[in-house]
């Protein structure tokens, strides 16, 4: 097999020409092992890192083929994934920084999509308070796929910045797709600062921005969120439905903070209200985890209905409370319920526990 540097060079493509003296390959193939862990590291400052990264990227991100120690080959992107992958450790804080510093400059340079993408797709696993900045900028780029990566980039960025940046974005754009992307990203990221711009864009006169607002507001659990109860205007099934989600994700966030009252209350409130089978089976589900023994009566009433899915799903739920007094209270109610939901808690209530 060739030496290391030889073969590097006669696999590699879109370095400078005329090709890198063998001194450099050398070097970097150097670095690539030891970013690697095939040799040792060495000591460098923050600077030096980003100097080291910024060879291997340049290399590895232009090279068809990389050869192994194997002597097998593989691709320069498989391996620029391994430096990553050593670079997300949690004690080398200064190498996973110099290297989101050194992809970003690659990232601002380069014209190449693929290598673009690549450095973005890092970037939502890398990322922290360095990377906002640039990826602010690039939530205005001209090419919708460096848009929407460096989206995700930013919603998987644990930065408080980072949702900043989002919520300004969305201040700034008029597209109704594009607010609907950023505003599902801040909800996903539960990002309560966005609160106020959320609740207002709820009653935005486009019903697809409005309809993610509310859902995103319920996914912060926000107490903002407008009454599912409340009327809705004219053809408004979406903004509705949409409200009914909502309140579901808001008292599911109640139930995580611990607030098992509140949350009961919402659940509640949706299972009363809602007329859709599995909304109505989310909120019976919803109030059987708060309080099993509170949720009998529900249950019982789902059991004694003409809906056939919600009957069947209440009998699942049945099967699920314990305790000899919510047995007791469902076998007493037997008699009284529709044949078929006879059957099926009879079923449920024999099931081993």
């Amino acid at each position: 097999m060739p030496p290391p540097h030889v073969a590097l060079s006669a696999v590699s493509s879109g370095l400078a020409a005329p090709a890198a003296p063998d001194a450099r390959l050398a070097e970097v193939q150097r670095l690539i092992e030891e970013l690697t862990g095939q040799a040792p590291p060495a000591t460098r400052s923050a600077a030096e890192w980003e100097a080291a990264y910024g060879q291997v990227i340049d290399v590895l991100m232009s090279a068809k083929e990389y050869p192994l120690p194997s002597g097998k080959r593989t691709s320069g992107m498989v391996v620029l994934d391994q430096i990553v992958r050593r670079a997300m450790n949690p004690e080398k804080a200064v190498q996973r920084a110099a290297l989101v510093r050194a992809m970003l400059a690659r990232l601002e340079k380069s014209r190449d999509l693929n290598q673009r993408v690549y450095c973005l797709r890092e970037q939502a696993v890398l990322g922290t308070d360095e990377s906002v900045d640039v990826l602010a900028r690039l939530l205005a780029d001209a090419d919708s796929t460096i848009r929407q990566y460096a989206l995700a980039a930013l919603e998987s960025n644990p930065s408080l910045a980072a949702g900043r940046a989002l919520a300004a974005a969305l201040h700034d754009t008029r597209d109704p797709q594009w607010r609907i992307a950023l505003i599902q990203a801040l909800g996903r990221r539960r990002q309560t600062s966005a609160e106020r711009v959320l609740a207002e864009l709820a009653s935005d006169p486009q019903r697809p921005v409005a309809a993610a607002a509310l859902l995103a507001l319920g996914n912060l659990g926000s107490a903002a969120l407008p009454n599912a109860a409340e009327p809705s205007p004219p053809r408004s099934e979406e903004i509705a439905s949409a409200r009914t989600h909502a309140a579901l994700l808001r008292a599911e966030r109640l139930a995580e903070q611990g607030n098992l009252p509140a949350a009961r209350g919402v659940y509640l409130h949706v299972f009363q209200t809602a007329q859709a089978s599995h909304l109505r089976c989310g909120a019976l589900s919803g109030l059987v985890r708060c309080s099993p023994a509170e949720a009998v009566p529900q249950v019982l009433e789902a059991l004694a209905g003409s809906d056939a899915v919600l009957q069947a799903h209440a009998a699942r739920l049945a099967g699920m409370i314990r305790g000899k007094e919510a047995a007791s209270r469902f076998r007493a109610a037997l008699p009284r319920l529709p044949a078929r939901a006879q059957e099926l808690l009879s079923e449920a209530l024999s099931a081993p526990q």
